[in-house]
């Protein structure tokens, strides 16, 4: 018999200006985040702001040349039980840069 696979991705988008990517934790389950990756692409104001229901727990910002992409990365261990929602949101309004985005962590049975 195969081991579970515990890790997965969350979240895997490219977010326009004021979108956002939104994944709610099932039923029976507690999700672990354990890494958000991504690149802010080229434009005059450009970020994108990651939550957790109400609460915030990582924001990237960056102002970049047009020419230019940015990178960002977080590490963490934030345990979200069932029922919550875990949220990416290009925070910036009109002509402001595109984001890709990938959340991943691990997706455990509830106790």
């Amino acid at each position: 018999m195969a081991p579970p696979v515990y890790s997965t991705q969350f979240i895997a988008a490219l977010l326009a200006a004021d979108a956002s990517a939104i994944y709610t934790v099932p039923d029976g389950f507690v999700i672990v985040v354990r890494d958000i990756s991504g690149v802010i692409f080229p434009g005059p104001t450009s970020g994108t702001n990651i939550e957790v229901d109400c609460g915030e727990f990582a924001i990237f910002s960056a102002e970049a040349p047009p020419s230019c992409t940015v990178t960002f990365h977080w590490e963490g261990r934030v345990v979200m039980p069932a029922g919550q929602h875990l949220q990416a949101f290009n925070q910036f309004g009109t002509g402001s840069a595109e984001v890709a985005i990938v959340i991943s962590g691990y997706l455990l049975t509830a106790p």
